[in-house]
């Protein structure tokens, strides 16, 4: 499968170039500025065209969760990918939550991305809800945002949810809060307690319900630190 992804990529690029090529005139009539008018055929130098004139089209193979065909070592599914690396006619990306092998990170730049710390985490947060990270119209949902990624951070850390959580639920968590808005006393909108505990039962739920109610309970205690009007404790409705 990998293969064909690969060769789809490899005719979308040659036929878009293909497509968007203008013809290269090899030689054009010019008037001469003399009496007579005779016309002089230039030849024209591909160099000295504008790069409007000849557009290039680069299609991009983007694997994500790349490293999952690792767990059967016996298949070797990426090796097929050390042909299209050499040859660099496509560009490729991919993400992975373990180390390529030698062979293949060898053919190709290593980005490696650490821990992510509070400040982080606030700018992703700020981004989900729509806020820029420089501007809060209301400290309240400023607040918010510190006390939901310090919860995340403390859930992480206990090794009951280390391995189960990561960005993505928590992504998904803000953006099922940004679905279900009410009125604050302040006059900004933002998510109520019900809200919260519901958004947490869908996005960090899969444990017991005491792992779920010690879970919860790390989440609202780090914002009610940030918020007063938010309980300490989640309601009992699990």
């Amino acid at each position: 499968e990998i293969q064909n992804v690969f060769e789809l990529a490899l005719k979308m690029q040659e036929h878009h170039n293909k497509q968007g090529v203008l013809p290269i005139p090899r030689a054009e009539s010019v008037q001469s500025s003399t009496q007579d008018s005779r016309h002089i055929d230039l030849p024209v130098d591909e160099n000295t065209l504008p790069a409007t004139s000849m557009p290039k089209t680069r299609c991009v193979v983007f694997l994500d969760e790349a490293g999952l065909p690792r767990e059967d070592k016996s298949k070797m599914v990426l090796k097929i990918l050390h042909a299209y690396l050499d040859e660099r006619k496509v560009a490729f990306i991919a993400l992975s939550n373990h180390w390529f092998d030698a062979a293949n990170a060898n053919r190709m730049i290593t980005v490696f991305r650490s821990q992510a710390q509070q400040s982080d985490l606030e700018v992703l947060a700020s981004g989900c809800v729509g806020l820029r990270t420089d501007h809060h119209p209301c400290p309240t949902v400023r607040n918010y945002i510190q006390g939901i990624c310090e919860g995340y951070l403390t859930v992480t850390k206990e090794d009951t949810f280390s391995k189960m959580f990561h960005h993505r639920d928590l992504i998904y968590l803000l953006r099922h809060l940004c679905r279900h808005k009410f009125q604050h006393q302040d006059g900004e909108l933002w998510p109520n307690v019900k809200i919260f505990l519901e958004a947490l039962e869908e996005n960090f739920g899969g444990v017991s319900a005491d792992e779920f109610e010690n879970l919860a309970c790390i989440f609202f205690t780090a914002i009610s630190l940030k918020v007063r009007s938010f309980p300490q404790a989640p309601p009992k409705v699990r």
